[in-house]
């Protein structure tokens, strides 16, 4: 196969307001680690195939159609070939509508359309022959918080054991403790690598797991890449090649890190995964030159749970909530009084959203499959994915050309009460997706395998 790989460091202004946290009263203080653009180039007799990591909590579908479109016109890869994704990081400036939760800055999305550019050329020009390589492993790093209710330090809000909207929500915090004795899994802990190798030389690895990069939390103001961070450089160093590293996140909506707090969690979980890397890449198995590509349409229906007058209340207590209280719980009122209103417009108006339509992307690279995803899908969602396609083979991608919010497995949808009833109040959406949607993707999926 011809492959390519390079990175570019993202140009990082001081102070810009960092994404994924509400609570945060001011831009970076600086640096703590380089955040990256990645970007692997794929090529045989029949197919293109450029796939782009950004250490960024996540991006708008039209920045990423805009870069992907500047690409093809530098390159001549049709842009339905081109993958960009993130990783999920919190701590990288905004890229996406998320109230309350860092400020777009217009000069950095025009340094960040940039630099995506030219990673993605860079790897097209240094393409060359190579041989890829499969590696199934495991880590340990990730617990289920919707299970666990481990959310965190006393410095991260338990979203889950708090009513915002003052409604009866005893489904949301019914005890989760008879359903963790099922046969249920709750954590994902498959660990899959490929590498790029020229001969006995190393070119790069592209690195599959799930779980939420947030061992920093509200009150660390520095640039980071978070615990792929510190694994990148813990891999380089034993590796003793400062080779690029594509870390692409999977279904870890309801996954978080088994350690946080700061400093000394991004160093353990880091070095946990790093070490977990390196014993993978060891059993390795070749991957073929087929490569195939197909995109598919999925419409989602949201859960829209409100009428005008059900609308109306929710108003009135965020705003007596505002009166209220202050501090962080002062603001996320004043986030959901502006999501209210805007909802209240939608409704008088008649242009409520009800479904969302996303695009997916299934690669298949030999045995491996590779699914591409625009939500931050659910462990659950992902397990069936695998099983799909097959278990111990197939990566999933969220984050993937877009970013529309959390995706709940079926089993979860009762326990999970941010993720379904509080976080799409952040955005522009009325609703999550509906509890079916698991069927629906995965119905998709079945007919896009079926051809």
């Amino acid at each position: 196969m011809i492959c390519g790989i390079a990175e570019k460091k993202l140009p990082l202004a001081p102070g810009l307001e960092l994404c994924g946290y509400i609570g945060r009263t001011h831009g970076a203080e600086g640096t703590r680690d380089p955040l990256k653009i990645k970007a692997l180039y794929l090529e045989n007799q029949t197919e293109k195939f450029l796939l782009i990591s950004c250490d960024l909590l996540g991006m708008e579908r039209v920045l990423t159609d805009k870069a992907a479109m500047a690409i093809e016109q530098k390159t001549g890869i049709p842009k339905e070939k081109i993958i960009i994704c993130c990783t999920h990081t919190h701590s990288a400036p905004a890229a996406i509508y998320l109230a309350g939760c860092g400020e777009k800055n217009p000069d950095f999305l025009t340094v960040l359309h940039r630099t995506i550019l030219d990673a993605a050329v860079r790897a097209v020009e240094s393409r060359k022959p190579a041989e890829l390589f499969f590696s199934a492993g495991k880590t340990e790093i990730a617990v289920n918080r919707v299970l666990s209710q481990m959310w965190g330090s006393d410095q991260t809000e338990n979203w889950e054991v708090r009513n915002w909207d003052e409604e009866d929500c005893r489904e949301e915090l019914c005890n989760v403790s008879e359903l963790r004795k099922t046969s249920l899994k709750e954590v994902d802990d498959e660990l899959l690598v490929l590498q790029l190798m020229d001969g006995n030389e190393r070119m790069g690895l592209v690195v599959n797991l799930a779980c939420h990069p947030v061992t920093f939390e509200p009150n660390h103001y520095c640039y980071s890449a978070d615990f792929f961070g510190e694994a990148e450089k813990k891999i380089q160093k034993k590796l003793g090649k400062n080779i690029p590293v594509l870390f692409l996140n999977g279904c870890c909506g309801d996954l978080n890190p088994r350690e946080r707090g700061g400093e000394q969690g991004a160093v353990s979980i880091g070095h946990m995964l790093a070490k977990d890397v390196l014993q993978a890449i060891d059993m390795r198995q070749p991957v073929s030159e087929n490569l195939k590509l197909s995109n598919l349409t999925v419409e989602v229906p949201l859960d829209i749970g409100f009428d005008r007058e059900s609308l109306k209340r929710r108003i009135s207590v965020y705003q007596d909530g505002i009166e209220r209280e202050t501090g962080l719980a002062g603001m996320i009122y004043s986030v959901y009084l502006n999501w209210g209103r805007e909802m209240m417009r939608h409704l008088e108006n008649g242009t409520l959203p009800r479904r969302i339509t996303s695009s997916v992307t299934v690669a298949q690279l030999g045995s491996l499959t590779m699914v591409f995803v625009p939500f931050e899908l659910f462990t659950e969602v992902g397990l069936l994915i695998k099983q799909l396609y097959g278990a111990g083979n197939t990566m999933v991608v969220a984050y993937a050309n877009g970013e529309e919010g959390y995706f709940i497995s079926e089993t979860l949808y009762p326990y999970a009460k941010y993720e379904r009833r509080e976080s799409f109040k952040f955005t522009h959406n009325p609703g999550s997706p509906v509890a079916k949607a698991q069927t629906m993707l995965l119905e998709a999926l079945r007919k896009g395998e079926r051809g």
